[in-house]
């Protein structure tokens, strides 16, 4: 009796050690425009994001957590090559060809290493459905020139810019035509829902094998078109408005699918599930003032101001991450690569990442912490090309975070390409005592400011597309 008592709690021991090294699955959504303070977790007062804030009840949520970039395509390089955008290959909204002979976005370099890369040399199998915007299907951006085994959404982001597209695209390009759609502001087919439909078919097919599944959705970026929603209908609100809560709203419904069919399939203690924004909220000043898009912070989208890059972010992982976790560690998308590389127990080389792994503080052990974060962010001139003798694409402004200081400096004017940029005076806040940027005390801390623009002007590597000359 003994001897079979100690058999089985041996073979319970041996599941529970396979158990534990299960390879879990892991799942990163990301949506687009918005705001640190558009969720009802994080302060939304004029309507609720139930289901994200479960998912924050459930796992831990993080303050000063920041995007790569105030932008959408310099953010979504960040994410993807684990490159902080002083050293990243796309660092601005920058476009290929002219209107007569478009192709799409500045695409990632091909020697770049991706998350997608790193999860498949795990053995994991991999998509992405929604906004690529990372390089045109002929291209060494392409998603499936950079791991991506199924993608399904719109390569280029200038596509993206409608909910009711003639066409989206497929896994190497080819159009896949939505019947009834044959207008930019309406139709029958909303994208937004088949990138759902498609998010949930490939984590059924999938729930044997350990997956990785990127989605970038498009909402709620502008321009606002939902399919109708009654919840907002009796608001006396602006029709902008109620679109805009309506296309959150949509968010919320569509994470609570995706929670819902991981618990049906069994494999909800088995997936990691990471949710933020590309970058603050859009330009539109009626809906950001009116729902206070930005929270507390200064500045919205194209801003290296907290309200530009600081964003909202959400990892739930049951039986693993303790519920209900507030985190004010200091991170950013460069962070998500070796996050995930740690996760799965895959090496990266330290060349191939800027970012320092998270996965301790998910997980409430000790963790290592930044020195510094730093963002550089370019106008884009898209009649400038490289070799031209022309104004470059000018820097718009480089920012740094250390620790509880926050230094920013903007571009005065277009530098030629024989010429320096120059450079506005360094403004220094203390985010700790001044989270709303309002407090410039650059003058009081002279050091501060000094040590500042040596490492703005350190982190900078040259750029093809993005460069210029430092003078301070």
């Amino acid at each position: 009796m003994k001897k079979s008592l100690f058999s089985f709690l041996s073979l319970l021991a041996f599941a529970l050690v396979i158990h534990a090294e299960k390879k879990p699955n892991i799942i990163f959504v990301m949506v687009d425009d918005l705001g640190y303070g558009d969720l009802s977790c994080y302060g939304q007062e004029k309507f609720e994001t139930p289901n994200l804030d479960q998912m924050a009840n459930e796992g831990m949520r993080f303050t000063d957590f920041y995007s790569g970039n105030a932008v959408c395509a310099p953010a979504r390089c960040s994410l993807i090559t684990g490159k902080h955008p002083g050293n990243a290959t796309v660092r601005g909204n920058y476009e290929i060809g002219a209107w007569n002979s478009y192709l799409g976005q500045l695409p990632i370099r091909e020697s770049e290493v991706t998350i997608f890369d790193v999860v498949k040399k795990a053995g994991y199998v991999t998509a992405a459905y929604g906004k690529w915007g990372l390089g045109h299907a002929d291209s060494s951006g392409a998603p499936h020139h950079n791991g991506v085994d199924d993608f399904f959404g719109f390569n280029c982001q200038r596509h993206a810019h409608t909910y009711y597209p003639r066409y989206l695209e497929g896994n190497r390009g080819e159009k896949i035509w939505l019947e009834g759609n044959d207008r930019s502001d309406g139709g029958k087919v909303y994208a937004h829902d088949l990138f759902t439909e498609k998010a949930l078919e490939f984590i059924a097919v999938n729930k044997e094998n350990p997956f990785f599944l990127y989605l970038p959705y498009t909402l709620p970026h502008g321009p606002f078109m939902v399919p109708e929603s009654e919840t907002f209908q009796d608001k006396d609100w602006s029709e902008s408005s109620k679109k805009q809560a309506a296309m959150i709203e949509l968010i919320d419904r569509d994470m609570g699918l995706i929670f819902k069919q991981l618990k049906e399939l069994g494999i909800d203690k088995d997936t990691i599930v990471f949710f933020t924004s590309d970058n603050g909220p859009h330009g539109i000043d009626e809906t950001n003032e009116f729902f206070n898009a930005s929270g507390s912070f200064r500045g919205k989208k194209t801003d290296l101001y907290e309200g530009g890059i600081r964003t909202p972010m959400i990892v739930r992982w049951p039986g693993r991450i303790a519920p209900g976790g507030v985190s004010d560690l200091v991170g950013a998308f460069w962070d998500v690569m070796p996050t995930f590389a740690d996760l799965i127990h895959q090496d990266i080389p330290s060349d191939q990442s800027d970012g320092i792994s998270f996965l301790n503080e998910l997980l409430g052990k000790s963790q290592e912490k930044h020195e510094f974060l730093y963002w550089e962010y370019f106008y884009t001139d898209y009649s400038w090309k490289p070799g031209m003798e022309t104004l470059q694409n000018p820097l718009k402004s480089q920012a740094i975070r250390m620790g509880k200081w926050k230094a920013i400096r903007h571009n005065l004017v277009k530098g030629f390409r024989n010429e320096p940029v120059r450079f506005s005076p360094v403004e220094l806040y203390n985010l700790e005592l001044d989270p709303s940027e309002s407090q410039n005390v650059a003058d009081s801390h002279p050091e501060l400011v000094a040590k500042s623009k040596e490492l703005m002007n350190a982190s900078h590597t040259p750029n093809e597309y993005f460069n210029f000359s430092v003078r301070n």
